[in-house]
């Protein structure tokens, strides 16, 4: 046959909104995949597949939505079957559940997603895990046979829940699985996978694109290459003879085969690299598929590249054809539209480096960073991150929470009251600010709620997290009648001048370092409310300096005590040369110290987080926010704070660069004339590049310190701000 014409991912967003409009439907909170197209509802491993069908078309749109379809889904799952899935008697049912569970929380980080894959795991491996034919797993409590439709399910299952609980007993067993299964069932001569071996011994060689599939997940997942590779060779060549996938009957468990051997095999083809092996039969299927939908309602069978006939149709079987156009690159444009061809790194759900930019995506800016921070809560916000969505970035969004454009707060058109007299200001009547009318804020309760509706922006717009950066209140502050104010409410008692008394001047601390928590916490009740009408679970942090940095600054801000926010996922680290290259006495001499300082504030802020189990990244810049200096200068000071954030083994996640527009676009020193003002060097261009590539592997199971002294700590406390 000619090939079918090539599809787009405008055809991608169709087929599954066809989709979703014949078999998709919600009661309350509870949603479910109707059976056919004329009613009911699919049963139980049917529709833990039809959740990681709304996983992959997240996977290549990050459309928010598919989140909360999942999580409506899994409500009516659990509605359903309840929380303990026991009473199903095929262990296999139960480990297509538990992938989708463990999948969803590694997107969404939902613990009832982790919490319910786990028990249901450990379950179904202690009734179905058992020596007899050498190991395995047995397909169903009558222990009948063991097939490779639950041992290769298994594995993966087990190298997921070792991901997301860190445990590595879950490695161990998925290691114990595939060997049985690549002993057992695996031909290492065709790279066959057959389908079952029963209890007497004797070996069912039948070959499917769902056992190829599960094995080529499981094998790559543990790092069996060779194996994988075997095994999606045969189901390229052997099943698909004519480069089409078989055509499963439609009305029977194979018809949703198709979307499992593909997902697991375009997961393997990214993560090594192999689009040239199997992108074009990926994408001749996803053609095929596209081009076999009927036109009465957009769905698309598992038997292409015949039509799809006029007939009742099955949820399950129409499945494939979704799953193989999402996990497939649009086979159209690939040339002229590079964005449409990009398919994110599955890694990527670990957010191992990031940096943050308030501009939308151009080729120079382009890190390659697992996320990208699009800073700024204002209306162009949905357009820029579409820009980087469009490439693959996972989506935070950053805004101060001191200072910002607000004057739609500052001049009362938010509330319709005026808020200028919630500017930080000096003891001399001069309000502090960042330029202009862009003032440090002494935070009101409706500063809060104003806030929360540049968030919603961000919510809408389908941000995964939000950070809410540098909480500070300045010490000369504490003279606005904004603060008047809240000391009344916060002391209950008149306001007392911070140069007073030494009393005062504390208290005075106190209630700033109390403030800024307050309005924290009122963004961060905002989206976790959101979370929990919508089924999605974005995440909050904190991007700050360290004690360190804000004590000689003389800024006071929450610090330690963000302990205390609830709805707090962690921090951004903000160290870099403007912070570390500070003067400070040692031994009498007082002078930069940049790598010594830096060392020190990484540790500060890696206290933040010991306790907690939240995460932190780590802050480099590759210049920093005064333009005098040269290129010469920025570099050996980036390399110092670099060297001394990789001294921090227990940290593994870095922002890379904040605003690298001025990194790259930039000409410095700026106080020089124009014609001596240098863009960056090539070298220290690529150097930044490779350093940026290797932070995404530095966690790192093997760590040890082969000089010097360990566990020694310097006890700080936060009234150092006071």
């Amino acid at each position: 046959m000619q090939n079918a014409p090539a599809f787009t991912a405008a055809d991608a967003d169709s087929i599954f909104s066809a989709y979703n409009q014949s078999f998709y439907f919600t009661e309350g909170t509870n949603g479910f995949f109707r059976k056919t197209t004329d009613g009911g509802k699919t049963f139980f491993w049917d529709r833990a597949e039809q959740m990681e069908m709304l996983l992959d078309v997240f996977g290549r749109t990050t459309n928010p939505v598919c989140l909360t379809m999942f999580s409506n889904v899994f409500n009516g799952f659990l509605t359903d079957h309840g929380a303990s899935w026991g009473k199903n008697e095929f262990n296999d049912d139960i480990m297509w559940m538990v992938i989708a569970c463990s999948r969803g929380y590694q997107i969404t980080g939902n613990p009832a997603y982790r919490d319910a894959a786990k028990n249901n795991f450990d379950l179904c491996f202690a009734r179905a895990a058992s020596t007899n034919l050498g190991g395995g797993l047995w397909w169903k409590i009558s222990n009948q046979s063991k097939n490779a439709c639950v041992n290769g399910p298994a594995a993966i299952a087990a190298c997921l829940l070792g991901q997301i609980c860190g445990d590595t007993n879950y490695f161990i067993a998925a290691e114990n699985i595939f060997q049985w299964e690549r002993a057992t069932l695996f031909d290492p001569n065709s790279g066959a996978i057959a389908d079952a071996i029963s209890a007497d011994g004797v070996v069912h060689s039948w070959a499917s694109t769902y056992n190829q599939g599960t094995f080529i997940g499981a094998a790559n997942l543990l790092g069996h290459t060779n194996e994988a590779l075997l095994a999606a060779d045969f189901m390229v060549k052997n099943l698909c003879p004519d480069g089409l996938l078989p055509a499963y009957h439609q009305s029977s468990d194979p018809g949703g085969f198709n979307g499992i051997g593909v997902r697991w095999l375009a997961k393997f083809m990214r993560q090594r690299g192999l689009e040239s092996r199997y992108q074009p039969w990926l994408q001749k299927n996803a053609n095929a598929a596209w081009s076999a939908r009927r036109q009465s309602d957009g769905l698309a069978w598992s038997r292409w590249p015949a039509p799809t006939p006029i007939v009742t149709l099955h949820s399950w079987s129409c499945s494939s054809a979704v799953v193989v156009m999402q996990v497939a690159a649009p086979s159209e444009n690939n040339l002229t539209n590079p964005a449409a061809t990009f398919v994110p790194n599955p890694d990527q759900i670990l957010e191992r480096t990031c940096f943050q930019t308030g501009k939308a995506w151009s080729p120079k800016t382009d890190l390659q960073s697992d996320v990208a921070i699009v800073y700024g809560i204002d209306t162009n916000l949905p357009a820029r991150i579409a820009s980087w969505r469009e490439r693959g970035y996972r989506i935070h969004v950053m805004t101060g929470v001191a200072w910002g454009e607000y004057q739609d707060y500052l001049y009362g058109r938010f509330d319709g009251i005026n808020h200028e007299d919630e500017a930080q200001t000096d003891r001399n009547g001069n309000k502090i600010g960042h330029g202009g009318d862009v003032y440090y804020m002494c935070p009101g309760t409706n500063y809060g709620k104003f806030l929360c509706v540049g968030v919603q922006r961000a919510l809408d717009a389908g941000a995964e997290a939000i950070h809410l950066e540098e909480p500070e209140f300045w010490d000369r502050a504490g003279y606005s009648e904004g603060f008047k104010r809240e000391w009344k409410n916060y002391y209950g008692e008149d306001w007392q001048p911070p140069h007073s008394s030494v009393d005062a001047r504390w208290r005075t601390g106190k209630l700033k370092y109390f403030l800024y928590r307050r309005a924290l916490q009122q963004v961060f009740d905002y989206v976790q409310d959101y979370n929990k009408n919508s089924g999605r679970h974005v995440r909050c942090y904190v991007p700050t300096h360290s004690l360190l940095n804000y004590s000689q600054w003389c800024i006071v801000s929450p610090e330690s005590s963000l302990a205390q926010l609830n709805g707090c996922d962690g921090y951004i680290a903000q160290v870099w040369t403007g912070t570390s290259r500070e003067p400070n006495r040692y031994r009498g001499e007082v002078r930069s110290r940049t790598f010594e300082t830096a060392f020190l504030e990484y540790g500060a802020m890696q206290n933040l987080v010991r306790a907690t189990g939240r995460r932190v990244w780590y802050l480099n810049d590759p210049i920093e926010d005064n333009p005098n200096y040269d290129w010469n200068d920025y570099r050996n000071h980036w390399e110092s704070t670099l060297t001394a954030s990789l001294l921090q083994p227990e940290v593994s996640q870095y922002e890379v660069a904040p605003w690298p527009e001025r990194i790259f676009n930039g000409r410095y020193p700026r106080s020089a004339a124009r014609e001596d003002r240098k863009s960056i060097p090539p070298e220290y261009a690529t150097e930044l590049q490779a350093v940026f590539h290797a932070l995404d592997d530095m966690k790192q199971e093997r760590v040890a310190w082969d000089a010097g002294t360990t566990g020694i700590g310097v006890l700080a406390s936060d009234s150092m701000m006071f």
